[in-house]
């Protein structure tokens, strides 16, 4: 079998790299060496919220309106007599217990552990967060209030672990893969823009008629949008997509699946292909520069996506199909640090949090924050995910990871197709560069509830991608 669960507990110092060597060593040693099989079946379901309820953590009072479904898509794998879910969902965020609980529920459906599960949110900012840690805190006096989103999140949840079990009835022979992708033209845009004097100005996701944030550069993206396409020998199986940048031209309470959502299944009825798209390392990276929040940028974005998305599935089609010989999936699990700066100690998240004559805005955010503290403080893992077939690697990360580690990924094995999905579990929300917290301007750090952990990322996203080699 050819399944590997890593879980080493990251701690400071050099420790972090014993644990990880040794229980490389130790997971090889128990993998059988002959080939499987590998089987696929995808899945879709509409995880819409319902209308006119508090039904999210707080970022949206309500949903008035459904311009078009939400849906949780994804790819169910069985090889050497293991099974593996891969799930993005039109979501904002899962965190904490509550993705937690999205994991479990597909394991429990799917006959597998959760360790084998990974469910990525897109991050549109027109749909749900759901966060029960932080619900309890929030609505502790409205029990209506809290019981309203914990249906919700749980009625979404059987729904995706019942459209995974289902998937397995109809599991089909992989054969082939292959790679392809497109530079994508004016979508993304880096979100935190360089002053001549050192400092930074936030690009929003919308700009809007700032000529300074218009017209500054793109900066730093990763302009890749990569495509990987399973067959059965001439037959497209599947198509999945990964792309960086915030998924969002407008915010509001109109449920809309936005520029991802929209091109995705505009090409699925063109092929009639399954597609499934994920948000990659777009933690900094937003469609600012070119949107401005107006019905008529939406269409221009939605359009160059489409024509990229276009493009990277005739480089796939086009580039010589592997055969599929091998599959290995890893879990690795991750102590990520708390702030040490006096804002974000738990007494000072907890005092802002309960304290009613703050703005809710405010409050949410510290209730977020004592979540993930007393989520570290009980010694609660953060677990990131990878998977492997061919010469493809595919790794998961948790939060809202800066671009910066999706492109340390694929510069650490040029000679394997990388691709990065972000947006885990959001519980950590922004996960940046150290010098975030030093910065002089830049919205991230605000937002960032970890504290430096640049060295932490790199040697975990090492440490995945090397043991593709096995």
């Amino acid at each position: 079998m050819h399944s590997r669960r890593l879980l080493p507990v990251w701690l400071p110092g050099t420790a972090v790299l014993v644990a990880f060597i040794a229980a490389m060593l130790v997971s090889r040693a128990a993998v059988a060496a002959e080939p499987a099989e590998l089987r696929l079946a995808t899945f879709s379901v509409d995880v819409s919220p319902p209308l006119h309820e508090r039904v999210c953590v707080g970022f949206i009072d309500e949903f008035t309106e459904i311009a078009d479904p939400l849906l949780a898509k994804g790819i169910v794998f069985a090889h050497s007599g293991e099974t593996y879910v891969i799930c993005a969902i039109d979501y904002c965020g899962l965190c904490n217990d509550s993705y937690d609980m999205f994991r479990e529920e597909i394991a429990s459906a799917a006959g597998t552990a959760t360790s084998h599960v990974a469910v990525q949110s897109l991050h549109q900012h027109t749909a749900p967060v759901f966060d029960v840690n932080t619900d309890r805190m929030l609505y502790a006096d409205e029990p209506e209030q809290l019981q309203s989103g914990i249906k919700a999140a749980e009625h979404a949840a059987d729904d995706v672990a019942h459209a995974a079990k289902e998937a397995l009835s109809r599991l089909q022979v992989v054969t082939h893969l292959s790679t392809g992708k497109a530079k994508v033209d004016r979508v993304a845009s880096n979100r935190r823009v360089p002053q001549p004097d050192g400092s930074l100005l936030v690009r929003s996701s919308a700009a809007g008629g700032d000529p300074i944030l218009r017209n500054a550069p793109e900066g730093l993206i990763d302009p890749w949008l990569r495509t990987v396409t399973f067959y059965q020998n001439e037959r497209p199986l599947v198509r999945l997509h990964y792309y960086a940048t915030h998924p969002q031209t407008r915010s509001g309470p109109v449920v809309t699946s936005d520029v991802p959502g929209i091109t995705r299944e505009q090409l699925e009825t063109e092929e009639n292909v399954p597609q499934v798209y994920f948000t990659g390392c777009g933690g900094n990276i937003a469609m600012g520069k070119y949107n401005d929040g107006s019905e008529e940028a939406q269409a221009a974005l939605t359009k160059r996506m489409l024509t990229g998305l276009r493009a990277a599935v005739a480089d796939c089609d086009a580039n010589q199909r592997q055969p599929v010989s091998s599959f290995t999936w890893r879990a690795v699990a991750v102590e990520l640090p708390l702030r040490r700066d006096a804002a974000f100690t738990l007494q000072a998240a907890r005092k802002i949090a309960e304290d009613e004559r703050v703005g809710f805005s405010e409050r949410l955010r510290k209730a977020m924050l004592v979540a993930w503290i007393e989520r570290v403080q009980a010694g609660r893992p953060i677990e990131f995910t990878a998977w492997s077939v061919g010469d493809v690697d595919v790794v998961h990360l948790p939060g809202e990871p800066f671009v910066q580690f999706q492109l340390a990924a694929q510069a650490a094995r040029p000679d394997r197709f990388v691709c990065v999905a972000g947006y885990g579990d959001c519980a950590p929300w922004y996960i940046g560069e150290d010098r975030i917290y030093t910065d002089n301007g830049g919205y991230e750090q605000s937002w960032s509830f970890v504290g430096p952990c640049e060295e932490i990322m790199h040697s975990t996203l090492e440490g995945l991608l090397s043991e593709s080699d096995h």
